[in-house]
């Protein structure tokens, strides 16, 4: 089991085919998604071949004439060392703009290198055309045609190694697309093209042969992930062994690692990690040795993930194993702040799913941490997150009381719950989760009310009117506790008393008015009735007045049977 965080994921490179067309194909590709590539039977999308004009739009030409030679681009010129080097991704200025001929391709005009690569970066923003998505996909296979087309148009000028490089690397993207929608003979076209320029006198076109090569290999694996890893580390290794590696290599080998974490291959994706830091350590571009040390932070983070994982696996002395990852993580000098933001995740994660005393460990860890750093703002803000998790923690055990009034301004009496179970949820209208947990509270309120359980809810709207709109219409069995004074939402006392920072938060109360349990949800609060209360009695009974049957029997109403 991987966990994985937005903070976590979004550290490594993702696999680039230009600005939008990363876009268009990105179920294509994947960026470490482990979905399958879109194919001619996923999608839907059936090689076109009725006619010569179709076979002609959905084949390839020749990605590698048929001279040897030919086939090796080189620099016309190799320009000034100063110039910034042109990537295709990047938007250009205004250039040709794409016109579609009568058939519906791109056409691809004449120009300088410079124009055609203003129109292929038109063609990377260009949105796919069509009604449905097997026509959407039909119109990405004629964009890469058309980008594949100019690439060469470039290529064949032999201009400086600026545009060439860039040419080169449409050529390479524009074939890997089109062997992703599986477009006859274009994975083999793409293949053989990126051989030939492993004989180029260019280093960085002998890369880029290196690095295409690598990512057709790489998304053969992905239609594959179950497959064994090892052949995908092992041509990393090789990636790193070339002594004119550079930026192209170090992005696809952070690439196949998070290929391989999306995949549930943990520990070999730490492998490349590692190793790809190892490999750049010494490299003579600063910029990628800074960046390569990043990687080895992410490694760090995968373990400490499958660390976390197993704790929620309850595998045996998991928690031990955790907390001695998470002492080793911030010893030293001050963490940084994603260090700490990834271990504040785990030790939220940890709380919510009711692991409390772990939970308790690595705030306390999180927080001698958070003095460390020189950053005040991050200092103060982990502090006031920390104290937010230590009043939450500290509830159970102790006496709970609710302030407040009810929906028509009367005052809430939490004493007529005295000698019941009551689930207490702090909730609100706009919250999605909150809503989509009423069901299976409601559902366990009428399993469990005549053995004693009630159920409170404590709203956090900001806006009272809406709240009153949704229980007009909700009508909802249990009693909502407002805020009694002009401190709402978040602020509400009972929610400040609580720490409460997120919601859904559930708190258990048992019969003798102490908390029980937190964030008991789902299939865990029935679990947790019936070991507090007993196997469930049939529902039907108990007063549906929301309030307990002795305030409705005190105010004079007759509780329904």
């Amino acid at each position: 089991m991987t966990l994985t965080s937005n903070r976590m994921t979004n550290s490594l490179p993702c696999l680039v085919l230009g600005t939008t067309i990363a876009g268009m194909v990105a179920s294509l590709v994947g960026c470490g998604d482990s979905s399958q590539p879109v194919s001619s039977q996923s999608s839907q999308l059936e090689p076109e071949s009725s006619s010569d004009r179709d076979a002609e739009t959905a084949g390839l030409p020749p990605a590698v004439p048929d001279d040897a030679d030919a086939a090796v681009p080189e620099a016309a010129d190799e320009g000034r060392p100063d110039q910034p080097e042109l990537r295709v991704a990047q938007r250009s200025p205004a250039g040709v703009q794409p016109t579609v001929t009568p058939s519906g391709d791109y056409q691809v005009p004449e120009g300088t290198p410079e124009q055609l690569l203003a129109f292929i970066n038109q063609l990377a923003q260009q949105n796919p055309r069509g009604a449905n998505e097997q026509e959407r996909m039909q119109d990405i296979g004629r964009i890469m045609q058309a980008r594949l087309l100019a690439a060469e148009k470039i290529i064949t000028a032999k201009p400086e190694e600026k545009y060439l490089r860039a040419a080169v690397e449409t050529k390479l993207e524009s074939l890997r697309a089109m062997a992703m929608l599986e477009q006859p003979n274009a994975e083999a076209n793409c293949e053989k093209y990126a051989q030939s320029l492993l004989k180029s006198s260019t280093p960085s076109l002998r890369s880029l042969g290196q690095v295409g090569s690598f990512q057709l290999r790489l998304d053969r694996f992905m239609k594959n992930p179950g497959e064994n890893p090892a052949p995908i580390v092992e041509a990393v290794q090789t990636l790193l062994a070339a002594p004119d590696r550079g930026e192209e290599i170090l992005a696809a080998a952070g690439q196949a690692a998070g290929v391989l974490e999306q995949a549930g291959h943990a520990q070999q994706s730490i492998d490349v990690l590692m190793k790809t830091t190892a490999a750049y350590k010494d490299h003579p571009d600063p910029q990628l040795v800074e960046k390569s040390l990043t990687y080895a932070d992410h490694a760090e983070l995968i373990s400490y993930q499958e660390k976390l994982a197993a704790v929620l696996q309850d595998e045996k002395d998991a928690i031990p194993t955790l907390l001695k990852e998470i002492q080793r993580m911030l010893s030293g000098a001050a963490p940084s702040g994603d260090r700490l933001a990834a271990v504040m995740e785990g030790a939220q994660l940890l709380e919510f799913s009711g692991y409390l005393d772990a939970a308790k460990k690595v705030y306390g860890m999180a927080s001698a941490a958070y003095k460390q750093l020189p950053d005040a703002q991050l200092k103060k803000e982990g502090a006031a997150a920390i104290a937010s998790a230590a009043k939450r923690i500290g509830l159970v055990g102790k006496p709970f009381p609710i302030e407040g009034v009810m929906a028509d301004g009367t005052p809430f009496t939490w004493n007529d719950y005295r000698g019941k179970v009551v689930l207490v949820d702090f909730w609100a209208t706009w919250c999605g989760p909150c809503l989509n947990e009423l069901p299976n509270i409601r559902k366990n309120f009428e399993k469990f009310r005549a053995q004693g359980f009630e159920v409170v809810g404590i709203n956090l709207d900001d806006d009272p009117q809406k709240v009153q709109n949704f229980l007009s219409s909700q009508q909802l069995p249990w009693a909502t506790v407002f805020s009694a004074g002009d401190k709402t939402g978040f602020e509400n006392p009972n929610a400040v008393r609580c720490g409460v920072e997120a919601i859904p938060f559930i708190v258990l109360v048992d019969r003798q008015g102490n908390v029980a349990a937190l964030h008991v949800r789902g299939p865990q609060l029935e679990k947790k009735l019936t070991e507090m209360l007993g196997a469930p009695s049939d529902p039907g009974t108990g007063a549906r007045t929301g309030r307990p049957a002795r305030a409705a029997a005190r105010d004079g109403a007759n509780p329904v049977r």
